[in-house]
């Protein structure tokens, strides 16, 4: 938080996720200056038209700083995550056991949630700095020297935040096959299928939330695209093709894909729940897609190779 020059925090997923939070000194030393103008305001000039709303008085203003202080401490230490890790490895005791941090307590109240970034959580701290900066910068300066001083804490962020420049962007392009389903789609009644379901520990199924936008057609993923969130998850059809794609162990373990219950395992089954198209994309996982186009031609026969991609149109 208040490292600059490169700090990044350490990589610990398979996809090259890095983050900083670097809150910026000069945005710190404005927060501090109002959080002390606050405390030692005097009290006989309530109604100055440059004091903070919130600061009638010493005693509200002090009671005032400390809430501040206290929700943005709060974050940040929430946002170190469940354990901590230093000189590159986790920190633990004699017998092996890290050592653990409030989040983790938080993660035991919530254990189905997705709290899987904790970083996230310093972002109220971000604003908390923000707006106690720009109140101070605002009650101290005027006119161009504000203008400068605003510059400089961009200047700062841009420089010493440590975050890569250029800003790496991803691939717009969307796969060529939804551009048959495009011409094909006489209304938005009927859903598309994209397979793979999982793409190991990665978030790579995530692109199908982005290629919805080209063929604008209902799809059963959830926010976060994957088996876990598809709410064809109780069909035994689904499940089948769903346990042909790799995923974290834990949470192969959890869904319990090996057994796919009582009843219809065809996947033409699934036109029932509104799926028309099943595509599977060889871009996502090259392995799960070779088998889970074998399984799906078994039985459905042949689909239709468009650019990389396979199509089964359910109703035909």
């Amino acid at each position: 938080f208040v490292q600059p020059l490169g700090f990044r925090s350490v990589d610990l997923s398979a996809e090259g996720f890095e983050h900083s939070m670097y809150l910026g000194w000069i945005a710190m030393g404005l927060a501090l200056l109002t959080l002390r103008r606050s405390q030692h305001r005097q009290a006989s000039d309530p109604l100055s038209p440059t004091a903070p709303e919130l600061t009638l008085d010493d005693t509200s203003a002090q009671r005032s700083a400390r809430l501040w202080l206290l929700a943005a401490g709060t974050c940040l230490v929430m946002a170190l995550g469940p354990y901590p890790f230093w000189g590159g490895a986790w920190l633990s005791t004699s017998s092996g056991a890290r050592y653990r941090l409030p989040w983790w307590g938080l993660q035991q109240l919530a254990p189905g949630l997705a709290i899987t970034h904790p970083l996230r959580l310093a972002v109220p701290a971000l604003a908390i700095v923000a707006a106690l900066a720009a109140a101070g910068l605002s009650t101290r300066l005027r006119g161009p020297r504000t203008l400068a001083v605003a510059g400089l804490v961009l200047i700062e962020g841009l420089l010493f935040a440590g975050a890569p420049w250029p800003i790496a962007t991803a691939d717009s392009r969307t796969p060529a096959v939804y551009a048959t389903i495009a011409r094909d789609s006489a209304d938005l009644e009927w859903g598309v299928l994209d397979l793979p379901t999982d793409a190991g520990p990665t978030m790579g199924t995530s692109r199908y939330l982005f290629w919805q936008s080209s063929h604008r057609q209902p799809i059963p993923y959830g926010p976060d695209a994957r088996a876990s969130t598809n709410s064809l998850l109780d069909r035994p059809a689904f499940k089948i093709l769903a346990s042909l794609s790799s995923r974290r162990p834990d949470e192969d373990q959890r869904l319990n894909l090996a057994n796919p219950g009582s009843g219809d395992t065809n996947p033409r089954q699934l036109s029932t729940d509104g799926i028309r198209w099943i595509i599977v994309h060889r871009s996502i996982d090259s392995q799960a897609a070779a088998e889970t186009i074998e399984a799906l031609e078994i039985e459905l026969g042949p689909g239709r190779e468009v650019d990389g991609s396979v199509l089964w149109d359910l109703l035909d």
